[in-house]
């Protein structure tokens, strides 16, 4: 079983075994209805929580369930003979928020008068998402963020990315 399973299960959440790994709450963070909020990827030693959009390894899920810091997250991830991942401290939330409204431009942007996402479909500017435009245009950035910084992030992380991609766009 891989460290954030492991970590979750400790936490006091019941793993559901899915095909690529367990679904389950994300107490003591906060509670789950369904109890299937967080999907731990077991092969990669991922998660991610569909409702509060924090995901990460191993140490993301310490600093998560336990409240640490990465330094406590680290070394306690250590001491139980796991490696940490030093590369994923090079992606600054700027250098990152600059990669990824260069990858978007032509797709994904920000309207500061309508206070919007927008998203560019057959040749024409419109709304991202009429009933939830902030969460759709998390989601995407989430997707993005995921492909660049596959070693994890925080919650904070992409709120900054999400901010700056504001300040960023047209």
């Amino acid at each position: 079983m891989s460290f954030c399973a492991t970590f979750f299960t400790a936490a006091g959440n019941t793993l559901q075994i899915t095909n690529s790994g367990f679904r389950c709450g994300h107490e003591p963070v906060h509670t789950s209805t369904s109890g299937t909020c967080v999907h731990i990827d077991d092969t990669q030693d991922v998660f991610f929580c569909h409702h509060c959009h924090v995901g990460g390894g191993p140490v993301e899920a310490l600093m998560s369930l336990m409240g640490v810091s990465r330094a406590d997250a680290e070394a306690h991830i250590q001491a139980q003979g796991g490696r940490v991942s030093r590369s994923r401290t090079g992606s600054k939330e700027s250098l990152l928020a600059a990669q990824l409204a260069a990858d978007n431009r032509h797709s994904l942007a920000y309207d500061g008068a309508r206070q919007q996402w927008l998203v560019y479909n057959q040749g024409i500017w419109t709304p991202l998402d009429t009933l939830a435009p902030d969460e759709s245009a998390l989601q995407r950035i989430h997707r993005e963020v995921t492909r660049l910084r596959p070693d994890g992030f925080s919650a904070h992380f992409l709120r900054g990315v999400e901010r700056l991609l504001r300040l960023e766009a047209v």
